[in-house]
């Protein structure tokens, strides 16, 4: 299929220039789960810790007990509507971007571990960030001490429960509902005025330059 060389030529400039300007990235939050955020559609995980999944559960006096929905709460009444910076260190599976976050001058991911909802998780950054380890790894131990959040809990952790869970459908709807529809780009991008349905590669691609349309001319790099 031959590509529009044009269309081309602009993708890769908002690409790089995506990419120029990852170094901080800011903006207002919108809370996904208790460890991932969006700004303007751009995808970050908040690095060093690993909360429980959306959908994940445990056991807790006695009783079932949602840890997922409550570290996602925990983290909307820490977060969501407000003005955060993060220092990005890291760009994870799907082009989401792994950061150090703040809301002025508090270390959101230090705030989580605190109250006990999201244990570390340090084995995967990259080496040479400037993360004040000492202060997580203290703060997990008064957690722990103090059985607060999930360490008063029953739970498998987060990366355990994924892995018996990888079967479920994607807890990440946007993809799931692109990955199922067809969508139309506008004439003076589809030659032929042809539609098609855009892979889930694409579709990841576009969100992370900030399209707003779900599969938009994904056809021209395909």
């Amino acid at each position: 299929m031959r590509k529009n060389p044009v269309f081309s030529a602009l993708l890769f400039a908002l690409l790089f220039s995506q990419c120029a300007g990852a170094a901080e990235y800011s903006g207002r939050a919108r809370v996904i789960d208790g460890d991932t955020f969006s700004i303007r559609q751009q995808r970050i995980r908040i690095a060093a810790i690993d909360a429980c999944e959306r959908s994940q559960t445990g056991w807790k006096n006695g009783a079932e007990w949602a840890c997922g929905v409550e570290a996602r709460s925990y983290l909307s009444r820490l977060i969501d509507g407000k003005h955060v910076t993060c220092t990005i260190i890291d760009e994870g599976q799907y082009r989401r971007l792994v950061g150090q976050c703040f809301i002025q001058q508090t270390d959101i991911g230090l705030e989580m571990v605190k109250a006990g909802q999201a244990p570390l998780l340090l084995q995967y950054l990259p080496r040479g960030n400037s993360m004040p380890f000492d202060a997580y790894h203290q703060a997990e131990d008064t957690a722990r001490g103090r059985r607060l959040g999930q360490w008063a809990a029953e739970i498998d952790a987060p990366s355990n429960y994924r892995r018996s869970n990888s079967h479920q459908q994607p807890d990440d709807n946007w993809t799931w509902n692109c990955r199922n529809s067809l969508f139309e780009a506008p004439n003076w991008l589809t030659p032929g005025g042809k539609s098609r349905l855009f892979s889930v590669v694409c579709l990841r691609e576009l969100n992370n330059i900030g399209a707003g349309i779900c599969g938009y001319c994904c056809w021209s790099y395909r």
